[in-house]
């Protein structure tokens, strides 16, 4: 299963490192599957080596396709570990939401706070003055 460390923000990859990242591999083994398994990698003018380039959608369907449990043929697993892995992308993306929430609560909270505390020491200064 692809790694998670590469940003989700990137649908395509521009370097073997990302490429290899990605899928959780050393760059010799990402090129090796490349030319041994097929690994769905675009070169610019059909150029034998140099700047590579792939798009995150392709590796997770080449992933599903190539690494899939028990029989390789069946269309079903297949499918099943490209759902699992979307799956994955998709509660992933749901947590950084509710992280980015969290932190402005907490940003608010403490606004609040500081206004609450402003406001207390105003109303010292005042009953100080009345006294």
């Amino acid at each position: 299963m692809p790694n998670s460390i590469v940003s989700q923000s990137t649908s395509t990859f521009t370097s073997w490192k990302e490429i290899a990242v990605y899928l959780g591999k050393g760059v010799r083994t990402v090129q090796r599957w490349e030319q041994e398994l097929g690994l769905p990698v675009l070169r610019p003018n059909g150029k034998p080596s140099g700047v590579v380039s792939a798009s995150r959608a392709e590796l997770d369907r080449w992933w599903a396709r190539h690494w899939s449990h028990g029989n390789k043929s069946s269309g079903n697993l297949a499918l099943a570990a490209h759902e699992s892995v979307t799956v994955a992308w998709e509660n992933i993306r749901a947590s950084r939401e509710l992280r980015n929430q969290s932190l402005q609560l907490v940003q608010q909270l403490s606004q609040s706070t500081q206004s609450l505390a402003e406001e207390c020491q105003r109303l010292i200064r005042s009953m100080k003055q009345a006294a």
